[in-house]
């Protein structure tokens, strides 16, 4: 296992220090800085740099050769991670194979990181099966009931409602006054992202479908009348994918607009990259973009440009200038506090 490690830990740094080089590097430059490499003898580091140069172009990684230079490049435009989209017996074979691990003595030293890696998938919608009855779906329940304690009380409970089609009913507060309201929620789905996880359920008091961010849900309860659970059916048109193929800045909870970010010749292409297909895009003469998405949760698009550090600045609406940042001065606040 240490042996698969090392060489996990030397591939990617291979990877980080080539994709941090402002331009091409040649195989003596890796080896002189790149302690995986400068304690074998010449021979050794060549034989083991070919061997890593060949896995990382098999993961799909574009490194290129310059013969000319002698040299190794990484576009990074090309660069980036494609969703992974499974078919339904890819879905139905992801989960026993994972059921099978996780019910293994023998697979002790990743458990932790499988667990987290089946709460993603599930929380992203890769365990979302058309045909219930064409997989054994009982299996994520019963592994979530068998290591409930290693998620979170809150999203556990989501996650049986979810499965059981239970009734939810919880506390949440106005995206826009923080007014605490109470919800009944038929649970839909749950996704992940930027490290949030999201309940999409049928809230009957807003009367449609609305998405949730649960590190905000408080005082969750299955709604039981006379000791009985409340069960509901799922919309035969509901299509996770509708709703986590969604930016984080398109959960509606408000009235949308337009916003502006800026973000500087450094990380453009990456945007461009992304984005360039569905959002207008505007190319400044100094490299920089100008970034105009709808906008219908401003702190979706506020977690979205703080990600980014000093390389993203929203400059228009107003308003979300000065929620970004309130949100920063809250961040300081903190900082300063144990200081």
């Amino acid at each position: 296992m240490a042996t698969f490690t090392s060489k996990v830990v030397r591939q990617l740094n291979l990877l980080i220090y080539i994709l941090k080089s402002s331009g091409s590097v040649s195989f003596f430059q890796i080896k002189e800085n790149m302690d995986d490499y400068a304690n074998e003898n010449e021979e050794t580091s060549r034989k083991l740099f070919e061997r890593d140069k060949k896995d990382l172009r098999a993961m799909g990684i574009p490194l290129a050769y310059d013969k000319s230079e002698d040299a190794y490049s990484i576009e990074r435009s090309r660069f980036y991670i494609q969703k992974m989209i499974l078919s339904e017996e890819e879905k139905c074979l992801l989960r026993v194979m994972i059921n099978l691990l996780l019910n293994t003595r023998e697979f002790p030293i990743f458990q932790n990181e499988l667990l987290s890696s089946v709460q993603k998938l599930a929380a992203s919608g890769y365990y979302a099966i058309e045909n219930a009855k064409s997989c054994p779906s009982y299996m994520l329940t019963s592994q979530v009931k068998k290591h409930g304690h290693e998620f979170d009380s809150t999203l556990y409970r989501i996650s049986i409602a979810i499965f059981d089609t239970q009734r939810l009913l919880f506390e949440y507060p106005s995206i826009t006054d923080d007014k605490i309201t109470s919800r009944h929620v038929d649970p839909l789905g749950m996704m992940f992202r930027d490290g949030t996880p999201y309940l999409i359920g049928y809230c009957h008091l807003r009367r449609s479908i609305r998405i949730f961010n649960i590190f905000k849900i408080e005082n969750l309860k299955i709604v039981r009348i006379s000791s009985e659970e409340i069960s509901f059916t799922v919309p035969k048109d509901f299509k996770i994918e509708k709703y986590s193929n969604r930016e984080i800045w398109e959960f509606e909870n408000e009235p949308s607009y337009t916003a502006v970010i800026r973000f500087s010749s450094e990380i453009a292409w990456l945007i461009e990259n992304q984005y360039s297909n569905k959002i207008p895009i505007e190319k400044q003469k100094n490299g920089d973009i100008l970034f105009k998405p709808v906008v219908s949760n401003t702190e979706g698009i506020t977690s979205f440009v703080l990600s980014f550090g000093d390389k993203a600045v929203a400059e228009e609406p107003l308003k979300l200038r000065i929620y970004i940042k309130n949100e920063i001065c809250n961040i300081l606040y903190e900082y300063d506090r144990l200081l």
